[in-house]
């Protein structure tokens, strides 16, 4: 699988307005709804709420990954929104300017495993997601996650 067929240039925005953590979900998440995405949009950010209450999704160097296994989603899909530093935690420990929100449907619970695995193994390049943080643009953003691993190599 290769996480760029999981977005597109419409589900990523370069340039947030969300002053918080929730804003920024709904934010991503009105992406996945206008695209199609989702069976319901406050179905689905219900379940990536609860989800985040049992365990803030940030994971360090600026980045989190929200996401949530529903019955809301149509297809699995990812959308990718870069915003003012915001505090993740709420605790001012953590803050994310980069944030990934992954949508997949309930009853694919190995997709969603491998997705989230396959989405570490790029982000723990940090050439990768120092270009990724610094991308300004949604092309950028698509380019990057196109072409995977920063040396030549792909996500598999």
């Amino acid at each position: 699988m290769q996480i760029h067929a999981l977005t597109s240039l419409r589900l990523i925005k370069p340039k947030m307005v969300a002053l918080c953590k929730e804003e920024a979900i709904r934010e991503l998440a009105l992406l996945l709804d206008k695209a199609g995405k989702l069976k319901s949009l406050a179905a689905f950010l219900k379940d990536v709420f609860r989800r985040e209450k049992e365990y803030p999704t940030g994971i360090g160097r600026g980045i989190a990954i929200p996401h949530a296994r529903s019955a809301a989603v149509k297809e699995s899909c990812l959308a990718v929104g870069k915003c003012r530093r915001l505090d993740w935690s709420g605790t001012g420990d953590e803050l994310v300017e980069l944030v990934m929100l992954l949508a997949v449907p309930k009853t694919v619970e190995k997709e969603h495993l491998l997705i989230l695995k396959e989405l570490a193994e790029l982000l723990v390049e940090e050439k990768f997601t120092e270009r990724l943080l610094k991308a300004c643009t949604r092309e950028e953003i698509y380019r990057l996650f196109k072409e995977g691993y920063p040396d030549g190599g792909e996500v598999r």
